[in-house]
């Protein structure tokens, strides 16, 4: 059985590897759902570095995160089994790291439903393997005006349709002293091999509360 943890907070932890966690080989599964990981920092994995049976990341918050060592990973790395991240956000971690997101396990791990903004890193998702991990359906922080362009991964991944932020407008004149209605949203996606803008509903991750 996998090992729940709930409502998580670490904050300025500096380790070798696992800046916030390491989770050995002989653990179980591990899942974390509303944790927040703020600051943390190692050669790898400056958020987590794990090497359990499988590791589950819901709902839960990565910002500010380093790894200090060439090919690691800023927020995640997994070296053994499967990993599955939703409903999350990663913000401002890294800090010229070469990924942010690392997998060097088995293939099919997932990575959807997530908000990445502001990350300093040279890839956002790294593979070791051929498909080793789908990460359709996030927002990588695109806008009308670069909708098509690719978000930063290496060939392992599948990454064919990611949101993008998209503005209505709500009057026919813009004027400099009035007021005008102007939406954003994330309610259509870009579709690399269609080449096409698809309809869509992108889930929003939950605000953690740690209370």
């Amino acid at each position: 059985m996998p090992i729940s943890i709930l409502k998580h907070l670490v904050i300025n932890n500096k380790n070798t590897v696992g800046g916030a966690i390491k989770i050995h080989d002989s653990s179980p599964g591990i899942e974390f759902h509303d944790s927040i990981f703020i600051n943390n920092s190692a050669r790898n994995g400056g958020g987590i570095d794990c090497n359990a049976k499988s590791l589950l990341i819901k709902n839960c918050t990565f910002a500010g995160n380093k790894a200090t060592s060439t090919n690691s990973a800023a927020a995640v790395y997994t070296s053994a089994g499967y990993l599955t991240i939703s409903d999350s956000l990663f913000i401002n971690n890294g800090i010229s790291t070469d990924f942010l997101i690392s997998v060097n396990t088995v293939a099919n791990n997932v990575i959807t439903d997530s908000i990445f903004l502001n990350n300093s890193v040279t890839y956002m998702v790294y593979s070791a393997l051929s498909n080793g991990i789908t990460a359709n359906n996030n927002w990588w922080g695109n806008v009308v005006g670069d909708k098509s362009t690719k978000p930063k991964t290496n060939n392992n991944v599948k990454l064919t349709q990611w949101f993008f932020l998209d503005i209505d407008v709500n009057e026919q004149f813009l004027y400099t002293n009035g007021t005008s209605n102007i939406t954003f949203s994330l309610n259509r996606y870009y579709n690399s091999e269609s080449g096409h803008v698809v309809k869509g509903n992108f889930k929003y991750p939950d605000i953690v509360k740690l209370n």
